[in-house]
């Protein structure tokens, strides 16, 4: 009789206590509510960093969002329409999810705001979670409670926080340093210090204009870094330092130099003709185009527009590590830098 009470036991346990159960839950796109242009790239961030921080539980398992994509198309809905809770417990039922998870970016007096929707597929209960922070820095930080505050409320595991410190890192100091710095190296040689002490030598207006005229005329590229755009950076992700140039002997010497110094780089294109799209009915031009798409390479295209008579090279730096990895602390992080002071002597004319 023992056997049968084993397997008994084993039946009792696995039918009524299944084992290593999650929750599934779907998460959709945040829709931002506010009319800050720059805030419309963390509509699909903000689902994108919160899945990365639900799915460090064991108690929860996200679905993919190709699948969610693909449910909502052969439904013909949108990613904002599962704000309507009726819509959201159809797909969630479709995608076998326990809840879909959505919500809205707003921005405050007090700050930015991000506020989630947690429907219940199978009561339409609603229940809600915000995070807010004083300005846009902080979106790692404020996705980080936000999916520690929706893991206690959905599996009671963990601890509810209200608020959490902020940390100031002197991030966009320290780029400004660095950009400054490459700059000043770049545009440094031989050739221009030779002017330079033709300057020192001048004694008359008309001879120093002349020479300094002659010493810009040498510098034959410029380079900018920025942390510009919020699309750089949900294209390629933290890691990666986007670029942009034409020039292919610089292409070249920048990504072999990259892949030797290990800070890694991705080049973009100067796509011609985006160029309408920073050019606007009223002004000369626009820097903040409507319509949302390819932020990054109007930019990019914009700053363009003021360089002339030299090779140009653009950086749309993140500048930031979210999280703590090898060699890398969680803060303000230079990119692309070391990657262009190794091919210096590549790119700089001899």
């Amino acid at each position: 009789m023992k056997p049968i009470y084993y397997i008994l036991y084993i039946f009792f346990i696995t039918t009524f206590y299944p084992l290593n159960a999650q929750i599934t839950i779907a998460i959709a796109d945040f829709k931002n509510s506010s009319d800050t242009f720059y805030l419309n790239s963390w509509e699909q961030s903000v689902p994108e960093f919160l899945k990365s921080e639900l799915s460090r539980s064991d108690e929860i398992l996200v679905v993919e969002r190709r699948q969610l994509e693909a449910v909502l198309k052969e439904q013909a809905l949108n990613m904002t329409g599962l704000v309507d809770t009726s819509a959201a417990q159809k797909v969630g039922n479709l995608l076998g999810a326990e809840y879909v998870i959505t919500g809205t970016i707003n921005q405050l007096n007090e700050g930015i705001r991000i506020d989630a929707k947690i429907i219940h597929i199978s009561t339409g209960q609603v229940k809600s979670e915000k995070v807010q922070a004083p300005d846009n820095k902080y979106l790692s930080e404020m996705v980080a409670l936000l999916g520690n505050n929706i893991i206690f409320l959905l599996s009671g595991k963990g601890v509810h926080r209200e608020k959490v410190t902020l940390e100031m890192y002197p991030t966009e100091y320290f780029l400004a340093a660095s950009a400054g710095l490459t700059l000043g190296t770049l545009l440094a040689n031989n050739s221009y210090n030779n002017k330079l002490d033709e300057y020192h030598q001048a004694t008359r207006l008309s001879e120093f204009d002349d020479t300094y005229d002659a010493a810009n005329d040498l510098n034959k590229i410029r380079i900018t870094m920025a942390t510009l755009t919020g699309a750089a950076r949900v294209a390629v992700g933290p890691d990666l330092a986007p670029y942009f140039s034409d020039d292919a002997n610089f292409v070249s010497a920048l990504e072999a130099s990259a892949t030797s110094v290990a800070d890694p780089v991705w080049r973009l294109p100067f796509h011609d003709p985006y160029e309408s799209m920073i050019e606007p009915a009223v002004a000369d031009l626009d820097n903040a185009p409507a319509g949302g798409f390819a932020g990054c390479i109007t930019a990019a295209l914009f700053l363009r527009r003021f360089v002339t008579g030299s090779n140009y090279a653009h950086f749309d730096i993140y500048g930031w590590q979210p999280s703590a990895a090898p060699a890398r602390a969680k803060g303000g992080v230079g990119q692309g830098s070391r990657a262009l002071l190794d091919a210096l002597d590549r790119i700089l004319p001899k």
